[in-house]
């Protein structure tokens, strides 16, 4: 006797949906690198130094430089949207996190 399954209760069907999603979340989580500019570069070691001497001045100089330039467009959305995060972390305090962050930006220029 030959009985016919729907298609929804094989096994195969539901490992490989499975499979898809794993993977389309994978991806999504995979660490991306920000492409900066020469001038974003700059911004980002300046960011990195304010940052170690916990400037607040600094701070504020370097976010009207990142404004001007982003409006010109010479900073990329991704590295303008990368340094805002740095001084929004340096704003409030978190001066360790906005380093480590300026650090990664910079390393991620590195070609391997």
């Amino acid at each position: 006797m030959n009985q016919t399954r729907p298609v929804w209760s094989t096994p195969w069907l539901w490992i490989s949906i499975a499979a898809v999603l794993l993977i389309g979340l994978a991806v999504s989580f995979w660490p991306s690198t920000t492409p900066l500019s020469d001038d974003g570069y700059d911004l980002t070691m300046a960011l990195y130094n304010a940052c170690n001497r916990r400037s607040e001045v600094a701070i504020e100089q370097l976010q009207d430089q990142v404004e001007t330039k982003a409006s010109a467009g010479q900073l990329s959305t991704d590295a303008t949207s990368a340094l805002r995060s740095v001084i929004d972390d340096a704003k409030a305090g978190r001066w360790q996190p906005a380093m480590v962050r300026c650090r990664e930006l910079m390393d991620d220029q590195i070609k391997h």
